[in-house]
């Protein structure tokens, strides 16, 4: 899902419901972001041996 098609939804919402939203899309994107950086550094583990 793209920003804006959230920014269509949550337009709608009270200003509390966007704060949520924007805190769990946040957790969600460093979620992803550690699983990456873990999977480079596995790789550059693998590499060295």
């Amino acid at each position: 899902m793209d920003f804006d098609q959230l920014f269509e939804k949550t337009k709608y919402f009270n200003s509390w419901d966007a704060i949520y939203w924007l805190s769990y899309l946040s957790s969600q994107f460093e979620e992803q972001q550690n699983q990456i950086i873990l999977e480079i550094e596995l790789q550059k583990n693998i590499k060295s041996f």
